[in-house]
């Protein structure tokens, strides 16, 4: 279930630093590019990306089941962001969801989910639009405008 808009201090920093772990695994997950090499435990360069497949894909089902949550998240980030805007923290927070929904809607199967209904039924969609609509010119937003621009093509 998603959060509550108004909750604590401690609840939002432990929100905003279990977003920022998931974060930190979506970039070590994202799908390798064509021709990349995975090392394996001996050392040697083989051509096997089974690995980090398998990771992305449960990482994916995690983040689906965090929808919720992570709208929640931005919402409360996009009603705040009038009084915010000028924090570093903020923009930050903004990033790392942006780089989230990023990631869940790159590495969707067409056959596992509908991404772009499953993001415009928590109301996350709504809330990166506002975001990126009112504040989407800041130079640290470009995760965020990447996310939306991912989206809607979802």
């Amino acid at each position: 279930t998603g959060l509550p808009r108004d909750f604590s201090q401690e609840e939002r920093s432990d929100i905003a630093l279990a977003f920022s772990l998931l974060a930190s695994l979506t970039g070590r997950l994202r799908a390798p590019s064509v021709g990349a090499r995975h090392k394996t435990s001996k050392g040697s360069n083989t051509s096997s990306t089974v690995p980090l497949i398998v990771g992305a894909r449960a990482l994916w089902f995690q983040m689906h089941s965090l929808l919720p949550t992570l709208a929640a998240f931005v919402s409360t980030l996009a009603t705040e962001g009038k009084d915010r805007v000028s924090e570093h923290q903020w923009a930050m927070e903004v990033e790392l969801l942006g780089t989230l929904v990023e990631f869940y809607i790159t590495q969707a199967s067409a056959s596992v989910a509908d991404t772009g209904r499953s993001l415009l039924q928590v109301g996350l969609f709504r809330d990166l639009l506002h975001v990126v609509v009112t504040f989407g010119a800041m130079p640290p937003l470009e995760a965020t405008r990447k996310a939306l621009t991912v989206a809607l093509a979802a």
